[in-house]
C-alpha cells in the first residue's frame, strides 16, 4: 500500500519533458510564432498595414533622394537609415504573423533576424534625427552644449 502510495507521489513530481527550441509549447513560442487564428478581417488589416509602411519607406527613401541637393550629413543619413529600416521590420513581422517560414525549425529565426534589424535601424536612426534637429528647439548655447559634448 505504502508502495503504491510511494510511486504514485513520485510520478507526480517527473518534470515534463522541455519541448525543442522553437517548439510552440517552447519559450521562443512568443518571439518566432504566429497569428493562428481564423480572423480573415484581421489578417487583411495587418497585411495593409504592413503593405502601406513599406510603401511609406520606399516614398520616403524617394523624397529624401530627390529633396536633398547634397548627401551628406548627419540629418540625412539617419533618415535614410530610419527609412532603409522599415523595410526588414516589415518583411520579418510578414514572415512572422502569416507564418511564410515554420516557427518549429530553425528557419523560423528568420523573422526575428529581420525584425531584430529592422528595429536597431528604425530606432537609431529615428533618434538620430531628432537629436541633430535639437537646435531647432533651443537657441541657448549652453543647453546645446550640454548635449553636443
Amino acid at each position: 500500500m505504502t508502495s503504491s502510495l510511494l510511486s504514485a507521489t513520485a510520478s507526480a513530481y517527473i518534470p515534463a519533458p522541455t519541448p525543442p527550441q522553437g517548439a510552440l509549447g517552447s519559450a521562443g513560442a512568443g518571439i518566432t510564432g504566429g497569428y493562428t487564428g481564423n480572423s480573415l478581417p484581421l489578417k487583411m488589416i495587418i497585411a495593409f498595414l504592413l503593405g502601406l509602411s513599406l510603401y511609406n519607406a520606399i516614398e520616403l527613401i524617394v523624397i529624401v533622394f530627390f529633396t536633398f541637393q547634397r548627401y551628406c550629413g548627419l540629418y540625412f543619413w539617419s533618415l535614410v537609415i530610419s527609412a532603409f529600416g522599415i523595410m526588414p521590420y516589415s518583411l520579418g513581422f510578414l514572415i512572422k504573423f502569416f507564418q511564410l517560414l515554420n516557427p518549429e525549425r530553425k528557419e523560423g529565426y528568420v523573422a526575428v533576424f529581420f525584425l531584430t534589424i529592422g528595429w536597431y535601424l528604425m530606432i537609431t536612426g529615428q533618434s538620430i534625427v531628432l537629436w541633430s534637429r535639437l537646435h531647432l528647439l533651443t537657441s541657448s548655447r549652453r543647453v546645446l552644449r550640454a548635449h553636443y559634448v
